[in-house]
């Protein structure tokens, strides 16, 4: 071996380790391209891969909570429905029962009244008379003091003591749905006629049987059936409360008709 082949032996190493220090600069010089990467990605990854099956099974459970609310509402809905018109058409037929008795021979009823038509409440349950409740605006009172099916009139037809019928007969044909068991009525028969009054004293007697009925009035029709009668009076300006007898009660009325009837008289001298 000559010596120029013993000195390029030495000195391949040497470029050897030149050229490999070159190729790791290059190589750390490109990783510098890359030092803006998260090195967290993978473990990112992975959690949020975790969460995304926790979200959507939630959502799962909340698609499913919300389908079981909206059948349960629409459950209630038509539950409420079933109630409110079944609800209209009992006190119907409590307001027919107690109108008749009110007015013998009279007919009154009550009417939906629809976006579309007046539906009138029977005793069906068909699918002609249910109706959603967006439908109904209301509930219209007709009635006939002489019962020809002609002659019905609504509310703003009937004169001051025909409207008070009326309104007792609902009163009564509500509380016949559901009887409490307690009343307090006060000078309801003040604007009605003597038949009419006679015809709700019937009417309260018929509801005292199984409640208490506290009833004012100045009238005598309804003494006549009262069970007990009591003297309200102011003495000393203070109220007091005497039990009476019927006869005493009449007289008291007696008294006051002809106190108000010398009033009367009294007024008309002054005005003349």
């Amino acid at each position: 071996m000559s010596l120029n082949e013993e000195h390029d032996e030495t000195l391949r190493p040497a470029e050897t380790q030149v050229v490999r220090v070159q190729e790791l600069s290059e190589a750390n010089r490109a990783l510098q391209a890359f030092q803006h990467v998260n090195r967290k990605a993978v473990e990112q990854y992975e959690n949020f891969s975790v969460q995304l099956v926790d979200l959507r099974n939630r959502k799962e459970d909340i698609d499913a909570g919300e389908s079981a609310i909206a059948e349960a509402i629409q459950q209630i809905d038509a539950q409420k429905q079933h109630a409110v018109l079944e609800t209209l058409r009992r006190v119907n037929g409590h307001f027919q029962q107690v109108f008749g008795e009110m007015v013998p021979g009279g007919a009154g009823k009550l009417k939906q009244l629809r976006r579309d038509r007046d539906v009138e409440m029977t005793g069906d349950t068909d699918g002609s008379q249910e109706a959603s409740l967006g439908d109904i605006v209301g509930v219209r009172i007709e009635v006939s003091f002489t019962g020809q099916a002609t002659s019905f009139l609504t509310m703003n037809q009937l004169s001051g003591g025909q409207k008070t019928v009326v309104a007792l007969s609902l009163v009564f044909a509500i509380q016949r749905l559901e009887p409490a068991p307690f009343y307090l009525l006060d000078e309801v028969d003040a604007a009605l006629d003597a038949s009419y009054r006679s015809a709700l004293a019937n009417l309260v007697a018929k509801t005292a049987r199984t409640s208490q009925v506290i009833l004012t009035t100045f009238r005598p029709e309804t003494l006549e059936k009262a069970e007990r009668c009591y003297r309200v009076y102011q003495q000393n300006r203070a109220s007091r409360i005497d039990a009476v007898s019927r006869d005493q009660a009449e007289e008291v009325l007696r008294a006051q008709d002809r106190l108000a009837q010398a009033e009367a008289e009294r007024a008309a001298l002054m005005a003349d």
